[in-house]
């Protein structure tokens, strides 16, 4: 007995192993295994892209185009299509059907139920029907009444609403008789005392929103001074200088590897032509002879080919970035990052 129960254990354990070494070696070949991708774009007259990417000798196979406008994804698992972006619009469509036929179907039979009982009792007595129905009746009959007396209680207050209108109206035309009858002289000091009250209110708000606006100005110059401390404090500068090179690592292994272009450009200014092609030469210190860059100084145009090919290393991207958070200058960065969002 005690022979079979060991036997058991062991068996238990063995599959619990296999598991964990499988759950192992696949999330080894996750994080080592490389996402390959070439991208081909042409453009000018037309715009035309093609773009693959696979991992695992093409275990997962993706492929995206755009041609005359129209693109186009494919995902294929082991050679078998597993998405693709033109079949799904058609199968929602019938879906959507199917759906707003069902729910007219169900709308349509809801409505039969209630009429059925209503036709069935419209001609019998409420001592005729059943209790259940009888109680129904009621409560409707008892609802509708409710709902006239509140409609007669809003007529009262409408003509209430009314005759309180009519009152002021009443009162308005007894005061402008009695500031006809006031004497010329009392009229003009009412009016240049009000003039008074004018402009001192006018002088007061001009008084608020000049310190509102000095206050604001005060505002922003703390903060600029704020920022400028933030910028200048040696800490801060090695967490930029940390965080800098880590994301110039970063984009260095996602950034193709090869790549081949040709661009024909012109701006239609010889002027503005030359200025862009001065910048565009920086990009020869990466690439060197893979750019083939020419101007064109008499028309403007942009035309191209592109060329391009790179792998993803999922580790990679942990490392440089499990690096970057471990750092104790970039928490430092992190923590004055926080303090200074407080301060401002």
């Amino acid at each position: 007995m005690l022979h079979i129960i060991l036997m058991i254990l062991k068996i238990i354990g063995i599959l619990l192993l296999s598991l964990l070494g499988l759950l192992l070696f696949t999330l080894l070949l996750i994080l080592l295994v490389p996402i390959r991708y070439k991208v081909a774009l042409e453009h000018g007259e037309a715009f035309d892209m093609e773009g693959r990417a696979s991992w695992l000798l093409h275990f997962i196979h993706a492929k995206f185009t755009h041609h005359a406008g129209k693109p186009h994804i494919q995902i294929r698992i082991f050679g078998f299509l597993f998405y693709d972006s033109d079949k799904p619009r058609k199968t929602r469509a019938k879906k959507k059907k199917a759906f707003a036929r069902n729910a007219s179907k169900k709308r349509n039979q809801t409505n039969k139920n209630i009429q059925e009982p209503v036709t069935q009792y419209a001609d019998t007595d409420s001592s005729e029907l059943p209790t259940d129905r009888a109680q129904q009746l009621l409560s409707d009959t008892a609802d509708d009444y409710d709902a006239e007396k509140q409609y007669h209680k809003y007529e009262d207050k409408s003509d209430i609403i009314g005759i309180d209108k009519a009152l002021n109206d009443d009162d308005l035309r007894k005061d402008k008789k009695k500031r006809k009858r006031q004497p010329i002289f009392r009229r003009i000091i009412q009016k240049l005392c009000c003039l008074k009250e004018k402009l001192m209110a006018f002088v007061r708000s001009i008084k608020e929103k000049l310190i509102q606006f000095f206050q604001s100005v005060r505002n922003i110059k703390n903060k600029i001074s704020l920022i400028y401390e933030f910028i200048q404090d040696e800490i801060n500068r090695e967490g930029f200088q940390v965080t800098y090179a880590s994301l110039k690592k970063l984009l260095k292994h996602i950034l193709p590897r090869k790549l081949q272009t040709i661009v024909v450009f012109g701006t239609g200014d010889p002027c503005s032509t030359g200025q862009v092609l001065g910048l565009l030469s920086i990009l020869y210190s990466f690439y060197g002879d893979k750019i083939q860059i020419t101007p064109d100084f008499e028309q403007a145009r942009l035309e191209g080919k592109h060329d391009a090919r790179g792998r993803i290393r999922l580790a990679t991207i942990l490392i440089i970035v499990i690096k970057l958070m471990l750092d104790i200058r970039f928490k430092r960065l992190k923590k004055n990052i926080q303090l200074l969002k407080e301060a401002l």
